[in-house]
C-alpha cells in the first residue's frame, strides 16, 4: 500500500467528501481498523471509544475520555456532536446490547448486525436451531439449563473428545475440548457451579468432536438476502502454549493469505456460498432480521464435507489483525455501502471503484499474540515493554496494541524514551507478511525477539509448516484458491 496516496486523495477530494469515522472498542482488533480506515482516501476525522493511548499514537485517531463501557446512549451523543458518518463496532457485547439499532434509528449509518441477527453468536443454542432451519451441517450437540441433566448428559456420554460450550458470550473462552469424563465433568462445574462466565454458562452445549481442518471464514453482508462480499479467511490458534495445549484464550496469534482474486472478484468456491453463507443470511433474514456487518464462520473441513462449528457477529481477533493488513482500496466507502445496506460491488476488477476493495498481492500474513504472564488465568499487569521502534519503521510489518498503557512522562526517567506497560492479558500482536509463509513467519519471530519485554509470552509455532500446509490444502479444496 503507498502510504501517501490517501493523503493525495483527500486532497483531491477536499474535506466535503470525508466521512467522520468512529470505532467501537480499544483492543488489538480496534487497533488494526483504525489503522486500515485511518489510510483510506474517504476517511475524514477518525475517532476511537474508548480507544487506547496507542491507538491515539499511532493512527492519528482521536481517543477522547472515556470510560471502557461504550453505552449506547453515550455512543450516540458523541456522534451526533461529531458529525459522525460511519460506526464499526469492534466488540461482540455492545452488539448484542443493540447499539447498532440505536445508532440506525438515528440515521446513523453502522457497520454491525442488530441485537436480533446478533443472536447467531450470543446464543450458540439459538444458532444451532436457525442452522438446522437453513440446512446447514454442524456437529450433532446435546443442550441444557439444568445441572442435573447436564451430568446425565455426561454420563450417557460415550465418546470422547466432546466439546462442551457455554451458551452465551464468554471472551473466547467458554468452549473446553474435554479429552476425558472428567475434563468435561470439571467444564461443567466451572459454568454452571462456580459461575465464571456469569448468565453466559447457565445453559450448555455437549457437542461431537469433528477431526479436520478449521478455518475462519468472513463475509462482509449489506442486508441483502442475495448479495455477500467475501473478506478473507484465516486459521486462529486459541489455546495459550505450543502444540494445542494449555488453556483456552482469546486467541494466540493467527495466519492468512491473500489469495488471486477470479474474474469476478469473488474467490469462495460456490459451494460454501451457496449452500452456507446464503441460506444462513436468507434465514436470518426471516427469524430475525436482514444482517448488515461482518458474519464470522468457523468451518471444519472433514472427509464428510464442510461444517458450521460456529457464527460470530464481528471481526475475530486476531484475525483482523491478520486480514486487514491484507486489503487495499477505500475500506470507507466499502464499509459504508454495506451500513447503509446498498449493493456491495460483486466484483473488483477495476481498482479505485466505489465500494468495492482488492486484496493485496501474493502476501502470506502472520500474527503473533504477545500476552503478560499468567494469562489467561492471572495476567501480571505493569511490567514495561521496550524497544519497539523497529517495529514502526519497517513497511511488512505491523504492532497492533490490546492492553497497553503509556508510560506517564513524569514517571520517566530524565531523557529516557516513552515506552507502554502492559496493562491486560493480551497486551500486542506482530504482524508480518511476506511472500510466502515461512518468510512471514520468520521476519515476526526475529522482531519478537528484539522487543525487550521479559514478563511476556508468546506461542512458537505459529504458521508453522504443518499448520500452513494442512491450511492450503483446506483452501484449495474448499475456496479453490490455486
Amino acid at each position: 500500500m503507498n502510504f501517501l496516496s490517501p493523503i493525495i486523495d483527500k486532497v483531491s477530494k477536499g474535506e466535503r467528501d470525508l466521512v467522520n469515522c468512529l470505532v467501537l472498542g480499544g483492543g488489538g482488533r480496534e487497533h488494526a481498523l483504525c489503522d486500515a480506515l485511518a489510510h483510506a482516501a474517504s476517511c475524514g476525522r477518525l475517532f476511537a471509544l474508548p480507544g487506547s493511548q496507542a491507538i491515539a499514537e499511532t493512527t492519528g485517531a482521536r481517543c477522547p475520555a472515556f470510560e471502557d463501557k461504550i453505552e449506547g446512549r453515550r455512543v450516540l451523543d458523541f456522534c451526533q456532536r461529531n458529525d459522525i458518518g460511519l460506526v464499526v463496532v469492534g466488540p461482540e457485547q455492545p452488539i448484542a446490547e443493540g447499539v447498532a439499532d440505536l445508532l440506525r434509528q438515528h440515521d446513523i449509518p453502522t457497520l454491525a448486525p442488530g441485537a436480533k441477527a446478533s443472536r447467531i453468536e450470543t446464543s450458540k443454542a439459538w444458532a444451532k436451531d436457525l442452522f438446522a432451519q437453513a440446512n446447514i451441517s454442524t456437529p450433532k450437540a446435546q443442550i441444557t439449563d439444568s445441572h442435573k441433566e447436564a451430568q446425565i448428559i455426561l454420563a450417557r456420554w460415550t465418546q470422547f473428545p466432546v466439546v462442551v460450550k457455554a451458551d452465551g458470550l464468554a471472551q473466547g473462552k467458554g468452549v473446553v475440548v474435554a479429552t476425558t469424563r472428567r475434563q468435561a465433568e470439571e467444564a461443567v462445574e466451572h459454568a454452571m457451579v462456580e459461575k465464571r462466565f456469569g448468565k453466559a454458562g447457565t445453559t450448555l452445549l455437549f457437542e461431537e468432536h469433528l477431526e479436520g481442518q478449521e478455518l475462519s471464514y468472513f463475509s462482509l453482508c449489506d442486508g441483502c438476502e442475495d448479495n455477500v462480499r467475501f473478506f478473507g479467511a484465516a486459521r486462529d490458534y486459541k489455546r495459550a502454549q505450543d502444540d494445542d495445549k494449555g488453556k483456552n484464550t482469546g486467541g494466540m496469534g493467527a495466519f492468512a493469505l491473500a489469495p488471486p482474486m477470479g474474474e469476478q472478484g469473488s474467490l469462495e468456491e460456490r459451494a460454501v456460498r451457496d449452500s452456507i453463507v446464503l441460506p444462513l443470511l436468507r434465514r436470518l433474514a426471516k427469524s430475525a432480521e436482514p444482517y448488515r456487518g461482518i458474519l464470522f464462520l468457523g468451518l471444519m473441513a472433514t472427509r464428510s464435507g464442510v461444517h458450521v462449528l460456529e457464527a460470530n457477529a464481528r471481526l475475530g481477533d486476531p484475525e483482523a489483525q491478520t486480514l486487514l493488513p491484507l486489503l487495499e482500496g477505500d475500506l470507507v466507502e466499502t464499509f459504508l455501502a454495506a451500513a447503509k445496506g446498498q449493493r456491495l460491488r460483486q466484483d473488483a476488477q477495476h481498482r479505485g471503484s466505489r465500494r468495492t476493495f482488492d486484496f493485496t498481492e501474493s502476501v502470506h500474513s502472520v500474527t503473533v499474540v504477545a500476552a503478560a504472564k499468567g494469562y489467561p488465568a492471572k495476567p501480571q499487569t505493569g511490567s514495561a515493554i521496550k524497544k519497539l521502534d523497529a517495529i514502526e519503521a519497517s513497511p511488512d510489518l505491523s504492532l497492533f496494541h490490546a492492553g497497553t498503557v503509556l508510560q506517564g512522562a513524569e514517571e520517566q526517567n530524565k531523557g529516557e524514551k516513552a515506552f507502554f506497560r502492559a496493562r491486560g492479558g493480551r497486551v500486542f500482536s506482530v504482524n508480518a507478511r511476506g511472500g510466502s509463509f515461512p518468510e512471514a513467519r520468520r521476519l515476526a519471530y526475529e522482531t519478537l525477539k528484539t522487543i525487550d519485554w521479559t514478563e511476556g509470552f508468546y506461542r512458537k509455532d505459529i504458521a508453522c509448516d504443518a499448520h500452513t500446509s494442512a491450511f492450503l490444502k483446506t483452501c484449495d479444496s474448499i475456496l479453490k484458491f490455486s
